[in-house]
């Protein structure tokens, strides 16, 4: 006889574990019995079912209530331990028992809580979220439970409990609603912990699987809460000002979760990718897997900036291989995995986050004196890692009128801006390019008419030129200007104490110099070098300086044995020029218009002046030649003018046929973005 109740409903207050809830009421709200069952089931597939079935239609706020039931705080807890008098059938329910609690749980956490926001009504959601707001504390609980483990429950067979990536699901449709209260509260506390270990949670199948379906949540909410001023204090907190060991260990995983996210990006088979992607065409806008992977590269990318704000993280990501790994991610995809004919519109996603990645290495280079020791390693390592193949398939396919050439535009410059700091940059480009180009690393015969022709000579030239350059050859330098050069022994060298920004080769050279120029320029000198020491500034130490002298000069000679170059001196008076190499394009000047076309004032005029006007260059067909070129350095902008001397008799030895004699280096103020 029937008692009138459906299947699955409750009877007193005990709990229903079977039979199913029926959910499909074609478009009329959940019956009120159908939620009481619902509160009181172990079953999974019947929450599963009426979840999973709702519609804005069928849709009440009562919902809530049932998620919230079942996730009690005394949920969480086991229940007493039996007696060992209890029967082996008694422990298996008894253990059974707590994994459906759990498995529940977890459902409500995740699924069910997503379904009531996605189906619930615009003029309900306001209504929603209050009710959310009180159970904040206890979803956060919640949360770093399943991170932590619910031991003895994380084998293999019930990993899904550990696994964050479906519960960060549901923490990114609530920060979408829009409300400010609640964002506030998930980018903060306990799920700020939570972000950190789903981020580390790369190794968990559903992290990673989230990708096919377009996103992934748990790299979603992480960057919600890095960009949370309150969520990122308090990841530096934890990753930064904890104990010392723990914190250790929590920045290894974060520097290796970016990293490993890169490596699993790098490995993912495009065919199966693309058609993953297609299966869920309706929950991803654009549907492509190289905009989809160049996406989600760009959110990693955001993630690692937010945290490199922090200096030992900074420093930490640097010594780390995550921007080779980023790179050779782009590297894979760009270069095998990419379709030209396919893919035109959407290459420059790759470009540009590649363009990024050596920005924010160039950008940390400028931050510290400590950052920028660690600057040409990281550099190293993107180009071991096929950077310059990105370059040189972009200049092959693309003009640098459009989109993506302005990004590949950007890296050359940024390119040569590091190669004139860092001979072994210049040396590894150099050794990269003629594993990619052969012997002859000379502008190819594709670049022509795509706009880089002058770029990518100018930078090769530059590469050349640094990459034969020794720390032997790199002659040391005297700065007083009428030094007569027999004393040049620089054993010990003289430099000045109050302001370490020149050198001599004898005490004599700098009793002379003293009274010549630096009197007047050293108070200036030396308030510029305190106000970098405060700053935390790198330095421009003398090493760099003597490079980028020698650098100069060894460009000139390439660039005049050069076919390419036509500056040539017609149209200029007889006299002595200045051979200004510029940022991308050298031409002569005289040496009054260089003077009057200065940026001046600056305290090493008067040096510059007599430097210019000197009589060695008076004298017709001199063999000495005044040299200016254009550099970068710790975000300031600064020029090197050399004075060279020319030994035409001497032809196999760039460094013989140029040798630097003077150089004066002016620093102009910061470098415009």
């Amino acid at each position: 006889m029937s008692t009138g109740r459906p299947c699955g409903s409750v009877v007193g207050n005990s709990e229903i574990t079977n039979g199913p809830i029926i959910t499909r009421n074609h478009g009329r709200p959940i019956p009120d019995y159908v939620l009481a069952a619902a509160k009181n089931t172990l079953n999974l597939e019947t929450l599963t079912k009426l979840f999973w079935g709702l519609s804005p239609e069928s849709f009440r706020p009562e919902l809530l209530d049932v998620l919230f039931h079942h996730l009690q705080p005394d949920r969480r807890t086991p229940p007493p331990p039996l007696t060992s008098f209890d029967s082996t059938a008694a422990l298996e329910e008894h253990e059974s028992s707590r994994l459906r609690r759990l498995q529940i749980g977890k459902f409500c956490l995740s699924e069910g809580l997503r379904s009531v926001l996605k189906n619930c009504p615009q003029s309900q959601l306001e209504q929603i979220v209050q009710t959310i707001l009180p159970h904040l504390e206890n979803i956060g609980s919640w949360l770093n439970f399943f991170a932590s483990g619910p031991t003895p429950y994380n084998s293999v067979a019930n990993s899904e409990l550990v696994d964050p990536g479906i519960c960060c699901t549901v923490l990114v449709a609530c920060l979408e609603l829009g409300n400010k209260e609640l964002a506030r509260r998930i980018c903060s506390d306990g799920f700020a912990d939570y972000s950190i270990h789903s981020w580390c949670a790369i190794q968990d199948s559903n992290n990673r699987a989230d990708l096919s379906f377009g996103y992934c949540h748990a790299v979603d909410f992480f960057s919600a809460v890095m960009k949370s001023e309150n969520g990122r204090q308090r990841v530096m907190d934890i990753l930064c000002h904890g104990a010392d060991r723990t914190c250790r260990s929590l920045r290894g995983k974060v520097l290796s979760a970016a990293s490993a996210r890169c490596r699993h990006i790098a490995m993912l088979d495009r065919e199966l990718f693309q058609r993953r992607l297609d299966q869920q065409r309706y929950s991803y806008p654009d549907p492509v897997a190289l905009s989809v992977v160049m996406d989600y590269l760009a959110k990693v990318l955001d993630i690692v900036q937010n945290l490199v704000t922090h200096p030992m993280l900074s420093r930490s990501f640097l010594k780390s291989n995550f921007f080779a790994s980023y790179c050779q991610a782009i590297q894979v995809w760009l270069v095998k995995k990419c379709d030209i004919e396919r893919d035109p519109e959407r290459r420059w996603l790759a470009y540009g986050n590649a363009a990024l990645a050596q920005i924010m290495i160039d950008m940390e280079g400028k931050r510290s004196s400590a950052n920028w020791k660690l600057y040409a390693p990281a550099l190293l390592s993107i180009v071991k890692s096929g950077f310059i193949n990105i370059l040189l398939v972009g200049m092959g396919s693309n003009s640098k009128q459009n989109e993506d050439g302005l990004f590949i535009a950007k890296c050359l410059g940024l390119f040569r801006n590091q190669c004139s700091l860092h001979p072994r940059l210049a040396k590894s480009l150099a050794s990269a390019l003629q594993v990619s180009c052969g012997e002859a690393i000379d502008v190819p015969d594709y670049l022509a008419g795509t706009g880089y022709e002058e770029y990518w000579g100018n930078l090769i030239r530059l590469i050349t030129a640094g990459s034969t350059i020794t720390t032997d050859e790199k002659s040391h330098l005297c700065d007083y200007l009428n030094c007569p050069g027999n004393q040049r022994t620089f054993s010990p060298s003289k430099s000045c104490v109050g302001c370490h920004s020149v050198t001599y080769c004898s005490h004599e050279c700098q009793t002379a110099d003293w009274k010549a120029f630096h009197r007047e320029e050293c108070e200036v000198a030396r308030g510029e070098y305190i106000i970098g020491l405060q700053a935390n500034r790198p330095h421009y130490f003398q090493h760099v300086r003597l490079f980028q002298a020698e650098l100069t000069a060894r460009r000139a000679r390439l660039l005049l044995a050069s076919d390419t170059f036509i500056g040539g001196k017609d149209g200029l008076s007889e006299g002595p020029c200045v051979l200004d190499l510029g940022t991308w394009a050298a031409k002569y000047q005289t040496c009054e218009n260089f003077i009057k076309y200065q940026e001046s004032p600056h305290y090493l005029d008067s040096r510059v002046k007599a430097l210019v006007f000197h009589d060695d260059f008076k004298i017709i067909d001199s063999q000495f030649s005044l040299i200016q070129a254009q550099y970068h350095f710790g975000g300031q902008k600064l020029v090197v003018l050399c004075k060279v001397q020319q030994d035409k008799s001497v032809s196999a030895d760039a460094a013989e046929e140029f040798k630097v004699l003077y150089c004066v280096t002016k620093f102009l103020g910061p470098v415009e973005d």
